[in-house]
């Protein structure tokens, strides 16, 4: 008798992926001595193994397995997985200080970019919560701040971008005359500044 397929699954019930995402495969049969792994109709993997682990799948691929037996007899080969490969999104981030030189109390607006939801992060804590805008606004920065934004499309997450600011303090001026506090009409007050 031929060796029959009696088990075949992968570990992504949706077959819908992010490019790189690992997507493990297991057969199963009788007397299966070798998993014999096809993608795209080519072979790609002969062993004695059941399980098979791909990082490489690309939009459109297609996965099958035929198993063999110790007398050189093939199953019929399985069903077909074929996946819809996503790709993550190249996030952007840019402000209207690009020179991330500012003052004290200087009010910046982020916008993010090519992505369908956004989050945005300060020195790593979460600023805002996962959604749609891709602007936030704050007033609050300091010295060394790093602005850091993530980007989800389709369930994948770009790499994120980022800005690091250096924020200078707002001088202290102090104003005096050496005329103390009494002065008479029309006196002319000279003022020093520092």
């Amino acid at each position: 008798n031929l060796p029959i397929i009696t088990s075949y699954t992968d570990s992504d019930p949706n077959n819908v992926i992010c490019i790189g995402d690992t997507v493990t495969f297991t057969g199963a049969g009788t007397v299966a001595l070798n998993y014999l792994y096809y993608l795209n109709g080519s072979l790609i993997s002969n062993s004695t193994t059941p399980i098979l682990d791909i990082d490489t799948l690309a939009h459109g691929d297609q996965v099958s397995l035929i198993i063999q037996d110790a007398n050189s007899c093939y199953s019929d080969p399985s069903a077909t997985f074929t996946y819809i490969v996503n790709q993550l999104p190249p996030v952007t981030l840019s402000s209207t200080e690009p020179s991330l030189v500012i003052c004290s109390g200087t009010s910046v607006l982020f916008t993010a970019g090519s992505a369908s939801q956004y989050q945005f992060f300060v020195n790593g804590n979460a600023a805002t919560p996962l959604g749609g805008s891709q602007f936030y606004t704050t007033d609050s920065l300091n010295t060394g701040d790093i602005i850091t934004v993530n980007g989800v499309s389709s369930g994948c997450v770009g790499s994120p971008d980022s800005m690091l600011f250096i924020v200078n303090p707002l001088p202290t001026i102090t104003l005096s005359s050496d005329l103390g506090d009494t002065l008479c009409a029309g006196e002319l007050i000279p003022f020093t500044s520092t």
